[in-house]
C-alpha cells in the first residue's frame, strides 16, 4: 500500500463560475441533544452531537463517487467552491430561487442519492432552502435544532467564504467535502461524525492529522 498523498501530488482547479445561490432566513426552533457525535470509534472521542437514523450509505445509490482509495498513488481532482456544489444539489433537489426564504421543500425521492433525501425533521419544520441542499443528513437535523440559535447571517457567510472544499465532480456524496479545523469550532454543535471522518480522510492525504471531537471542543 502507497503512502499518504503530499500536497505536490493534488492538482486543483477551483472553478472560476459558479450558479448562482438561493439564499435563506431563520426560524425559531429549539435545541436539543446537542453532545455527542454518533458514529465516531474511541479513538475519535466522544464529546458532540446526536445521532440521526436517516443517514444513508452511498453504497446503494448508482451515482458515482470518486473519492480514491487511501492507497492511491496520484489524485487529479477539482476543488468546486462550497456555493458551486451546493447550487449543483439545489439543481439536483429542482430548487428555483423564487423558492419562500422559509418553506418546507418535500422532493420526489425516486431519482435522488441518499445524502439529499429529506429528513423528517426537513419534512416537518419549516426552515431556509439552503438546508436541503447539505449532503449530510446528521448536519441538517441539527441545524434544524438549532435555528433558534443561529445567526443565519453568520452561518452563511461562513458556509460559503471558503470553509468548505468539495473534491471531486460529485458534490452529493459527502465523502468529497471537507470542513477547516476553525468552521468545525465555530459551529462545533453543527458536526457530525460523517462529516468528520471525510474531513480527516482528505487531511491524511496532505500528512495533516486529524481532528477529533476533543479538538473541536478545546476550541470553544
Amino acid at each position: 500500500m502507497a503512502g499518504p498523498i503530499s500536497d505536490k501530488a493534488i492538482q486543483v482547479e477551483t472553478q472560476a463560475e459558479t450558479p448562482e445561490a438561493c439564499d435563506g432566513a431563520m426560524v425559531d426552533n429549539g435545541v436539543e441533544d446537542l453532545l455527542v457525535i454518533p458514529g465516531l470509534d474511541d479513538q475519535e472521542s466522544q464529546p458532540l452531537a446526536v445521532a440521526s437514523n436517516s443517514s444513508q450509505s452511498l453504497a446503494n445509490t448508482p451515482l458515482e463517487s470518486l473519492q480514491p482509495g487511501l492507497d492511491a498513488q496520484f489524485l487529479l481532482l477539482t476543488s468546486l467552491t462550497t456555493v458551486a456544489a451546493l447550487s449543483s444539489n439545489a439543481a439536483l433537489l429542482h430548487i428555483p430561487c423564487e423558492v419562500p426564504s422559509i418553506d418546507i421543500f418535500n422532493p420526489s425521492h425516486a431519482s435522488l442519492p441518499p445524502t439529499l433525501i429529506p429528513t423528517e425533521l426537513q419534512r416537518t419544520i419549516p426552515h431556509p432552502p439552503f438546508v436541503d441542499v447539505i449532503p449530510f443528513p446528521g448536519v441538517r437535523d441539527r441545524l434544524l435544532r438549532s435555528l433558534a440559535v443561529i445567526d443565519l447571517e453568520k452561518l452563511t457567510i461562513d458556509l460559503t467564504g471558503g470553509a468548505f472544499k468539495v473534491w471531486g465532480s460529485v458534490p452529493w456524496d459527502g465523502t468529497s467535502w471537507e470542513v477547516s479545523e476553525e468552521f468545525a469550532k465555530k459551529w462545533w454543535f453543527l458536526i457530525d461524525g460523517e462529516l468528520l471522518r471525510a474531513t480527516n480522510f482528505w487531511r491524511r492525504q496532505r500528512l495533516e492529522p486529524s481532528i477529533s471531537a476533543n479538538d473541536i471542543l478545546l476550541g470553544v
